[in-house]
């Protein structure tokens, strides 16, 4: 197999810095620095853009990227990478989303609107000519197949059921908890978590008018009366869902609930105008999670989460990177990701 070196754009360091490790204990001598390779990005005062990337001619690229901060900014720096390598005569560019960017932005639901989540696609595939694409926990799974050819996709569904095997559900009997998703999606998508855990399951029927980020919310379907519940869904953004989830819950008599969410976004661009930018706003942010009435908050780390933690003792984060990096290497070695979607092979990547 051809030397292998690894890439992060901005952004994606803290998972990318964790994944390397892992992936080395996989690749060894294949991999041929000791950390993430270097490449240089210039913003030039009219914002212009050049990157310069190490020297990649004959070797395998694994470039990270993940939805961060600013998201438009950093895609654009992940495409002037690509570009680079492509045109340095990398080998072959394998490109890995903890969290892809614009997911969500994937369906022409109404008249005259973008949907960057295929785009975002088609031009990774035919104007850079990316062939080798893995989504973690996509928020839908139809995404891969915007990719051509389709992407690969691996989900810590498996990572999560098995903290809640061995945590929760040993401190609790089964009949006393409950799954309840936060929407119709979280329950197709994350269904598995139900059959893996043994546990009753409902969801919160709602719709959604408009593109506020407040959906509305028909009605609770499944039985929380006494029981503590975890409230799963894809991800968290500023909170306001998840809290107005709970109170419905906890109006059904629920004793407790914990809030689940893979892809842990915890940004409030409102509440950082409001209070004068993003380095005072988000204590502000963490502080509506520590004050709410969810018990716990159970978090991926798919995307930066470390900056946030300080601000609050509610949150416990199943990591993810050990997983990430099996599946690196299964793509490199040109193995099957198969055996990754079995509950009993959790123990290959779990820390």
């Amino acid at each position: 197999m051809k030397p292998v070196k690894v890439f992060c754009t901005t952004g994606s360091h803290e998972i990318g810095d964790a994944i390397f490790p892992y992936l080395k204990e996989r690749l060894g001598n294949l991999l041929v620095s000791d950390g993430i390779s270097e490449h240089r990005t210039k913003w030039f005062s009219n914002d212009n853009l050049e990157v310069q990337v190490d020297d990649v001619r004959g070797c395998n690229a694994v470039v990270i990227h993940t939805q961060a901060l600013p998201v438009p900014t950093n895609f654009v720096e992940l495409l002037a990478l690509l570009q680079a390598m492509r045109d340095a005569h990398v080998e072959d560019i394998f490109l890995i989303f903890p969290y892809m960017p614009f997911s969500r932005s994937d369906r022409k639901n109404k008249p005259r609107i973008s949907t960057l989540g295929q785009l975002f696609p088609e031009i990774l595939c035919e104007v850079l000519g990316v062939r080798h694409v893995l989504l973690c926990d996509p928020h839908d799974s139809h995404l891969k197949h915007y990719f051509k050819p389709v992407a690969d996709e691996i989900s810590s569904v498996y990572l999560f059921a098995n903290d809640f095997n061995e945590g929760i559900l040993t401190e609790h009997k089964r009949e006393e908890c409950g799954i309840i998703f936060a929407d119709a999606t979280a329950l197709k998508r994350y269904e598995k978590l139900a059959h893996l855990t043994g546990l009753a399951t409902g969801f919160i029927d709602k719709d959604r008018p408009d593109d506020s980020e407040n959906p509305h919310i028909k009605r609770l379907v499944g039985d929380v009366r006494d029981k503590l519940i975890l409230l799963v869904d894809d991800e968290i953004l500023t909170g306001g869902t998840s809290l107005k989830d709970t109170d419905l819950i906890l109006n059904e008599k629920a004793h407790a609930v914990i809030a689940c969410a893979f892809h842990p976004i915890l940004e409030d661009r409102k509440l950082y105008e409001e209070l004068g930018g993003r380095v005072q706003g988000m204590p502000a942010l963490m502080r509506r999670f520590e004050d709410s009435k969810i018990s716990q908050f159970v978090i991926g780390n798919t995307i930066p989460i470390q900056e946030k933690l300080p601000f609050t003792k509610k949150f416990r984060v199943i990591r993810v990177e050990k997983f990430i990096a099996e599946a690196i290497a299964r793509l490199l070695f040109g193995q099957s990701l198969t055996e990754l979607h079995r509950p009993e092979s959790v123990n290959l990547y779990r820390i």
